[in-house]
């Protein structure tokens, strides 16, 4: 047997369901904010990818050429091939331009729990705004997107890179150690940080500050008092303050609650300001199931700055959140099942008739395909949960109406097809 690929999935047809319930209303959620949805191909050229990440992302990529000997990869995310998109063709759009996106993204990464190499996105990008209600703005459709999926609390963290940025500047850290500092501020180990500051050298400001840093996590309300703390440091007292600024656009959207993390380091060598993320305490270690902030791309792609903020969810986590009780009630993925009894004309017209009308009432109809007897039929409809059965007969036939079963109660009537669509579409209440 051939077995499918390692870290994909099959989705049953219930799986399938839950996640189109669950991608409608993140859609419906972003529309309702002004954003439009866009596509973007799966395959992308190597290129867009390097130029910002450089040639060790394509470690984690499904990277080949193609028959034209061209350097080709799935895509590893979906903000890239936006900004392609945009600068492509966007860009003569009236400023900000609101688009959101859902697909399929793929990693060669070593597939574990909530984790696999085919996996799907949902995210929003505004572009062309470098302003506190712009963050404001994709925070809250973060916030209001996930609420509404029912997948429990969320957390909400929400910082700065500005903060952290400045302060290695500050003390002057080099690519090595910042590749020491920075994991550890990410996981908030204190106790690591300050085993590393004992043989840095650092002064004694900075390193204090820093462990500010991997220390704190709390409400604005708490960390107020400490925003004096980072003003002997410019570039980090600017980046506080338009936190804060944007903490305050928050409140007066009614967002909460929100916990300050300045060790929300996520990417800083590609965002540029406010950043955020969603953590549920439901996933274990790997908490994180969605975030962005603030970014400029431009540069990539050989044009001015242009401010965007934007995020991603990771769909398959979220789904894996939300429990059948927060789904809409399933009455079963069939409603009528159609039987033909016999193969003469006229029974196969009148059934064919039936199908037809009970289908443009609404209902969700199966017609039998295999000859089965009424016994059968009725077994079969039964075990697909459907709520009525149709049958036709020569009987039926010879008096133009056809025989209509209540599989949920019993009951049964002859009745002209149009008459047995009425009912059915009554009783379903059919849109």
């Amino acid at each position: 047997m051939v077995e499918r690929p390692r870290g994909t999935r099959d989705f049953s047809p219930e799986e399938m369901a839950k996640r189109r319930f669950l991608e409608q209303r993140l859609r419906a959620r972003a529309e309702s904010y002004g954003y439009r949805e866009i596509a973007t191909p799966a395959i992308e050229h190597q290129e867009l990818f390097v130029a910002k990440s450089g040639p060790q992302v394509l470690k984690q990529t499904y990277a080949f050429k193609d028959r034209g000997g061209r350097d080709i990869c799935l895509r590893p995310e979906l903000t890239l091939p936006t900004m392609r998109y945009f600068a492509a063709e966007l860009r003569a759009w009236p400023r900000p331009v609101r688009v959101f996106y859902h697909g399929p993204v793929w990693r060669y990464e070593e597939p574990q729990h909530g984790r696999h190499r085919e996996f799907w996105q949902f995210g929003v990008e505004l572009i062309g705004a470098d302003s506190v209600e712009a963050d404001a703005e994709v925070i809250a459709l973060a916030r209001e997107a996930t609420a509404e999926l029912g997948a429990g609390p969320l957390e909400l963290r929400v910082g700065h890179v500005g903060v952290v940025r400045a302060l290695a500047e500050a003390a002057g850290l080099d690519g090595e150690a910042r590749r020491a500092v920075f994991p550890l501020l990410d996981k908030k180990d204190a106790a690591g940080l300050r085993a590393w500051l004992a043989t840095a050298g650092l002064g004694d400001d900075i390193g204090r500050l820093l462990l500010r840093v991997a220390e704190f996590r709390g409400g604005p309300e708490s960390f107020g008092p400490l925003r004096g703390e980072f003003d002997g440091v410019p570039g980090a007292r600017a980046a506080v303050a338009r936190l804060f600024a944007v903490l305050e656009a928050l409140d007066r959207r009614e967002v909460g609650p929100v916990s300050v993390d300045l060790a929300v380091v996520r990417g800083l060598d590609y965002y540029t300001g406010v950043v955020f993320e969603l953590h549920s305490p439901n996933l274990g270690a790997e908490s994180q199931c969605g975030g962005g902030g603030a970014y400029d791309l431009s540069e990539v792609f050989g044009l001015p700055p242009e401010g965007t903020v934007g995020f991603g969810l990771g769909f398959d986590r979220l789904a894996m959140l939300v429990p059948p009780s927060a789904l809409p009630a399933d009455r079963g993925s069939l409603d009528v099942l159609v039987a033909a009894i016999g193969d003469g004309a006229a029974v196969l017209r009148l059934a064919a008739d039936a199908e037809r009308r009970i289908r443009q009432a609404g209902a969700r109809v199966e017609r039998d395909v295999m000859g089965r007897g009424p016994g059968k039929n009725l077994k079969y409809a039964d075990a697909r949960g459907a709520r009525f059965a149709v049958l036709v007969g020569e009987k039926e036939a010879a008096d133009g109406r056809v025989t209509l079963r209540d599989l949920r109660s019993g009951d049964q009537a002859m009745l002209a097809p149009a008459d047995a669509a009425l009912r059915i579409q009554s009783d379903l209440g059919c849109a």
